[in-house]
């Protein structure tokens, strides 16, 4: 009869090995349902509304505002121009995603995405582009020191040779520019 003859620590190792497997298991869901708590309030009442403005007035009582949003002047602001491209690749007869933004500066330079840099110091934007169909383009903005803020160039296709959704992604931009130059908003870039 032959047996194996285990050390006298063997059960301590096996215990050990258990507490650490346990622990080490799959952590459970942060979020048990995806239902919503039945006392969470989703909107602000009337009340709560008035309350929330009534302390704000508070606090800036006999003080004047030094730059309240307002709509942009000449209808049109540069610190738009990235929002207007992501709703404008997005409008029926464009169809488009953005994959990749540059941002350059007033040499040409590609301006690095981690840097923290104010709009004013951005010269211009390429957007790179891709239609629905899986084909490239491009929406260049400049910037401008006149009235009419920005200019652009659109190309689509692998030979740029539509110009016909060149033209709409150009129109859709600009569309997109005056509507968010329509809304209030802080003005701090204004050429």
């Amino acid at each position: 009869m032959t047996y194996c003859k285990l050390h006298r620590s063997a059960p301590a190792v096996c215990l050990c090995w258990a507490i650490l497997l346990a622990a080490c298991g799959q952590p459970g869901p942060a979020v048990l349902s995806q239902a919503l708590a039945t006392d969470e309030k989703l909107l602000l009442s009337a009340a709560d509304q008035a309350e929330i403005l009534a302390a704000f007035q508070s606090i800036a009582q006999g003080r004047t505002p030094v730059n309240p949003p307002r709509p942009a002047p000449g209808g049109l602001r540069w610190s738009d121009v990235q929002p207007a491209a992501a709703w404008a690749v997005a409008e029926p007869g464009v169809e488009m995603a953005i994959v990749q933004t540059l941002r350059h500066d007033k040499n040409g330079m590609v301006i690095n995405e981690t840097a923290r840099f104010g709009a004013s110091l951005i010269w211009g934007y390429t957007f790179q582009l891709k239609t629905v169909e899986d084909r490239p383009a491009q929406l260049i903005v400049r910037r401008r020191d006149d009235p009419s803020v920005y200019e652009t160039t659109a190309t689509v296709g692998r030979f740029f040779d539509d110009y016909q959704r060149a033209e709409k992604l150009r129109a859709a931009f600009d569309h997109m520019m005056r509507a968010f130059g329509r809304k209030r908003g802080f003005n701090d870039d204004e050429p």
